[in-house]
């Protein structure tokens, strides 16, 4: 595979550089840089360019100028553009994209956000390329079917553009469900098929094509099938025969079937671990199963592990029971998953409930076909009625319906012991025990965790009292079966002694975990707001009031736009509302105003919150205050580029506005000059009165020196006690010179610094652009020169360096 060209065009040199280096490790993948953008249009009038990076502000050429020459070659007007500006301007944005750009990014530059955009387009270009050379085998060959069978089975359409007639090969019939005879061959029955939601993008797609704006179309779409329903197909077509006055006269192109593609990627949107949340989360038992060889259990959710087991890797056998549908039913003849539900209701004796099960094929995360059963505990309760002993056929039937658990004991020994007499459908699923293996037995026996449960103790006093009790739901416990358990207790005339009970483990595991979600989101360092789909806050936390200044009564009932700054525009808070409807989150940087008036930034993660059929119910926004993490890094930035004793510019700062001075100096064709200060006998005051002394001193002589100069010159420490002037647009020496008697002048004035009257005196250099160099290193090598010149000359003075046509002219 030949490497793709990159051909990048940036003023700076260090930019450029930085490109290189973020597209190193990028395959196939080769970057040309420029500083010159002629030279840039030169080299590349014959090469094969995959991508172009320009900056939109450069001195010789600007952007918008150098994308128009460079589209204006045949053989670029494809390439995808990626413009870099340092400007937020939407206007320079608009213009770039009339011109052809296809992508911003604002310096400085990101490295990830800048890969990930270099490497997308790559694709897009790698796609582009395909694709041309697909059309231009077609061109050659008028022979339908060879198109078809390179298209690897899909379906192949010709369409006449004058007549609306329109081809349509067997294949692509068949994929709709036709036979050969069965569908118009013409273009509006054909767009006739279309789902109506897709039908204006389509429309756009085929009219933008049609009108020569785009070099090909491929679409995404639905298409209504003969027995009604919709399939995804893709669709790529292109122009290929265009009348004299550059009308389009016929299209060529393919629909694949991308239907079981699409049903993938949506199964593929959640995660696993959010699936296994979601599905452990049911009101039901879930079990997934492979299909092939031993049938092996995949997955099952919390409900079915509570009364299974783990059972996940073991074969479907262990699970499996004869009434489950065999796999032929849930399969379609090419093992594809049919779509088709099987329900059957079945009883577990094994562990005394109902089930209605519900058997379907799916596709699995790793686009295996599997089982997937859901079974739903229809064990009906029925409620237990006074009327029991006087008519014994309604007493049976409530008694086997209830929901509830019902156990009547008869009393032994005084009280103290408790037989089993009878039990209801109910309390054997809840006890998990068969009918015939509780009567007649010991309830200590039985359930030998009773004791500690207490209800023994219960049924002793309810026997002794005659007066019913409720036990409230406690934690039962032993080697079979364990959970929370209510029961109300009461004494039968006839001396026996029932139990109405209930399994309420889930609610009770439902309350701890409102509990803890209720704990993490009261203790969150962050803030939380929740609203309703109107986007009116439902509930704060006290991280929010703390962040904010508003109390949880303030905020309630009102739109979280109350904490806008203003600082954003219609359009971000268009592009967050988007993404929020169509992805379901966003996240992002927003500055925001507390109670108190002050604004402040905000890292913000929103997202949805949907109910069965997908429809917005709330809004979660967690966000926390990152003013001392914006800070840092403004203060970084600035350490970056200025000395920390004196705040000026330092030497990095310096090289970076002199090299785009001279850029202006030559494209203006004005003068500038490099004056390079150092401080006489610096080190003795240095040495005699410490460095503190020393830096105070320093200090001041920045303050002098920046006196002397213009608000658009530059002062700069190199380090130690020296220091580099640039001055800019100067009519000559006459005027350098002027700068620097002041600087002598001001620098020979006496400092008075904590009781010390220090004097100190400067040695001052100075180199000329054009005179004494066109470029840095020349001019700032010279001006060095220069200086140690005006040391040999006695310091305290100033001196021109000198150049090959004539001695520097000393000044003092």
């Amino acid at each position: 595979m030949s490497k793709m060209i990159i051909l990048a065009v940036d003023d700076s040199k260090t930019i450029l550089a930085l490109m290189k280096q973020m597209t190193k490790n990028m395959e196939n993948c080769q970057l040309e840089g420029f500083v010159n953008s002629r030279d840039a249009l030169e080299w590349c009038q014959d090469q094969h360019i995959d991508l172009l990076i320009v900056d939109y502000m450069m001195p010789d050429l600007d952007g918008i100028t150098f994308l128009r020459e460079f589209k204006s070659n045949s053989r670029h007007r494809h390439v995808p553009v990626l413009m870099i500006t340092a400007s937020e301007d939407l206007d320079i944005r608009h213009r770039s994209l009339e011109h052809g750009a296809n992508d911003f990014l604002t310096k400085p530059l990101d490295m990830l956000e800048f890969t990930t955009r270099v490497r997308n387009m790559l694709s897009l270009r790698r796609y582009q390329k395909a694709l041309e050379e697909n059309i231009k085998l077609l061109r050659q060959s008028e022979e339908r079917w060879q198109f078809a069978l390179e298209g690897s089975g899909d379906g192949v359409w010709d369409w006449d553009t004058q007549t609306d007639a329109m081809f349509l090969s067997k294949n692509l019939k068949a994929m709709l469900g036709y036979a050969d005879h069965e569908l118009s061959s013409n273009y509006t029955s054909f767009m006739d098929l279309l789902h109506p939601d897709d039908l204006p993008l389509i429309q756009w797609e085929v009219q933008l094509h049609l009108q020569g704006k785009t070099p090909t179309f491929v679409v995404e779409k639905r298409m209504r099938c003969k027995d009604g329903s919709y399939k995804w197909v893709l669709t790529r077509g292109k122009i290929i025969e265009w009348a004299t006055d550059g009308k389009p006269l016929r299209a060529v192109g393919t629909m694949s079937d991308i239907s079981e593609r699409k049903d993938m990627e949506n199964y593929l949107k959640d995660s696993s671990d959010r699936m296994r949340k979601i599905l452990d989360a049911v009101d039901a038992l879930i079990v997934v199963t492979q299909m092939e060889g031993d049938e092996q259990i995949l997955f099952v959710n919390h409900h079915a592990r509570k009364l299974y087991g783990d059972i996940e890797g073991q074969p479907w056998s262990c699970f499996n029971r004869d009434t489950a549908p065999a796999q032929q039913a849930l399969v379609d003849r090419h093992g594809n998953p049919s779509g088709e539900v099987v329900a059957w209701e079945e009883y577990d004796a094994s562990l005394g409930r109902w089930f209605l099960r519900h058997d379907q094929g799916i596709r699995w995360v790793d686009g295996s076909v599997v089982r997937m059963q859901v079974a739903t505990d229809i064990t009906e309760r029925h409620q237990i009625m006074e009327t029991l002993q006087k008519n014994e056929k309604k007493y049976r039937e409530l008694f086997d319906n209830m929901k509830s658990g019902v156990a009547i004991y008869d009393v032994e020994s005084g009280g103290d012991v408790f037989v089993f007499k009878d039990v209801n459908k109910s309390a054997e699923s809840i006890l998990c025990a068969r009918k015939e293996d509780l009567i007649g037995r010991n309830l200590t026996k039985a359930l030998p965790g009773v004791e500690d449960f207490g209800l023994l103790t219960v049924l002793q006093d309810v026997y002794r009292s005659g007066s019913p009790q409720y036990f409230p739901p406690a934690h039962y416990h032993d080697d079979s079966r364990q959970g929370y358990f209510e029961n109300f207790v009461y004494r039968l005339p006839s001396g026996e002694v029932v139990a109405i009970f209930d399994d309420v483990t889930e609610e009770k595991l439902a309350e701890q975990e409102l509990r803890l979600a209720a704990k993490v989101f009261e203790s969150s360092m962050d803030a939380i707001v929740i609203t309703d789909r109107h986007n009116a806050i439902v509930s704060v936390n006290q991280a929010f009031t703390t962040i904010t200044g508003y109390s949880r009564e303030e905020v309630i009932g009102h739109n979280p736009n109350l904490l806008s700054s203003g600082r954003q525009d219609e359009e971000f808070y268009h592009q967050m509302w988007q993404s929020l409807l169509h992805l379901g989150q966003w996240k992002g940087e927003i500055w925001n105003r507390r109670k108190n008036g002050e604004i402040y930034p905000q890292w913000v993660s929103i997202s949805t919150a949907t109910d069965a059929d997908n429809a917005i119910t709330h809004y979660i926004a967690i966000f926390s205050d990152i003013s001392e993490r914006k800070a840092a890094e403004e203060r970084i930035q600035y350490l970056a580029w200025h000395d920390p004793l004196t705040g000026l510019p330092n030497r990095a700062l310096l090289q970076d506005r002199l090299e785009r001075a001279l850029v202006l100096a030559r494209r203006n064709e004005h003068q500038l000059a490099v004056l390079f200060v150092d401080l006489d006998r610096f080190k003795i005051i240095n040495d005699t009165l410490g460095h503190h002394m020393g830096d105070l001193l320093l200090q001041e002589v920045a303050k002098r020196l920046c006196a002397c100069v213009r608000q658009s010159d530059t002062v700069s420490r190199q380090g130690g006690d020296e220091f580099v002037i640039l001055l800019l647009d100067i009519t000559g020496a006459d005027a350098a010179a002027m700068v620097a008697s002041k600087i002598v002048e001001a620098i020979a004035r006496p400092f008075t610094i904590d009781g010390h009257c220090l004097h100190t005196s400067p040695s001052v250099g100075i180199s000329l652009y054009p005179h004494h160099g066109r470029d840095k290193a020349s001019l700032l090598k010279k001006a060095d020169g220069a200086m140690y010149k005006a040391k040999d000359m006695g310091r305290n003075n100033f001196q021109f360096a000198d150049d090959d046509e004539s001695e520097g002219e000393q000044q003092e």
